[in-house]
Formats: structure tokens, C-alpha cells, sequence
């Protein structure tokens, strides 16, 4: 492990190893908007480096605790659906790379109009 000459010797080339990102920072709260559809909102969070995903949650403010939707997706992006127009919703995200999961973002909250 490590020794140049012989991987040099077998004809590749070396190439400069990565150096581990560590702990990742704590997402931005995300910005919510009104989603395409009637019953969606688009949440976003500015993407961080090193992240391979992110987790997702959503709950209804009258109840924080109980989340109504968790996903993981790989863009800094969601769209939630099935919502009800007059419900306040709140929506958080958290960033996973290498060395775990960061804390969860600021929560935001959200009033489905249509």
C-alpha cells in the first residue's frame, strides 16, 4: 500500500489521493415556495461540498414532533406533494457525507395556499 514504484512498474500512473472532507456544516434553513402542482411545496438548500445526500422532514406546525414525510434525496432539492391548503407546514434538512450526518437545519415553516 502506498508504494509508487511498483504501481508505476505495472503501468499506471499515480494520481493524488483525496483528502477526507470531514464533518460537513449544518444546511441553511431551506426557502420554500409554492411547488407546480396544488398541494406541493418546493423546498431548497444551498448545496454544501461533500455531501452525498440529504434527508428531509416535514411536519405539520400544530405537531413538530411527528413528521408526516421523511425522504433522502441526492440534490439539495424537494418537492413536497399531497399537502393540504390551509395547513402550516415546517420543513427541515440535514446534509450526510463521509463522516455522518450534520445537525439538522433551522426550521422553516410554510402556509399551503393552494
Amino acid at each position: 500500500v502506498g508504494d509508487v514504484a511498483v504501481l508505476v512498474s505495472s503501468g499506471f500512473e499515480p494520481v493524488k489521493g483525496s483528502t477526507p472532507i470531514g464533518p460537513l456544516p449544518t444546511p441553511s434553513a431551506p426557502t420554500l415556495r409554492q411547488g407546480p402542482t396544488s398541494g406541493s411545496i418546493k423546498a431548497r438548500t444551498v448545496k454544501i461540498k461533500g455531501a452525498y445526500s440529504y434527508n428531509w422532514r416535514l411536519s405539520l406546525s400544530s405537531a413538530p414532533t411527528i413528521y408526516l414525510e421523511e425522504v433522502q434525496t441526492t440534490a439539495a432539492r424537494y418537492i413536497f406533494t399531497g399537502l393540504t391548503p390551509g395547513q402550516t407546514y415546517i420543513v427541515q434538512v440535514v446534509a450526510v457525507g463521509a463522516a455522518g450526518e450534520t445537525s439538522w437545519s433551522n426550521p422553516v415553516t410554510s402556509m399551503m395556499v393552494i
